[in-house]
């Protein structure tokens, strides 16, 4: 797969269980979603699982990203400075996420916001 069929592959899972659930995001509905073969799908990914717990690692290392570009402690003990890395590691944990600020387990019709 190519890095591009790759990043329409978990785009595509975003969108399927943010609007279907986990259950209902199979291989097939997300190859039909992201315009690729199944086969292709099923080679790279094995199943269902697969796909998902590769989707899940992506996520997670994307938030492992946007946290060391916060970095490991405030600057100093200010509150000042205190008080912005917390705000930092938020927005980078929940009000950025790839869902756009809301919870991508729910489905679409009863997202919330974060905050």
């Amino acid at each position: 797969m190519t890095a591009d069929e790759h990043s329409a592959a978990f785009d595509a899972v975003l969108d399927l269980v943010t609007s279907r659930g986990i259950t209902e995001t199979t291989l097939r509905r997300v190859a039909d979603h992201c315009g690729l073969d199944g086969k292709t799908l099923r080679r790279k990914y094995g199943d269902q699982y697969g796909l998902l717990m590769a989707a899940a690692k992506e996520l997670e290392l994307d938030r492992d990203r946007r946290l060391a570009a916060v970095g490991s402690e405030p600057r100093s003990d200010s509150v000042a400075d205190r008080r912005a890395y917390l705000e930092a590691v938020t927005r980078a944990l929940l009000l950025d996420p790839p869902t756009g600020g809301a919870c991508c387990c729910a489905p679409r019709s009863s997202r919330v916001p974060v905050w």
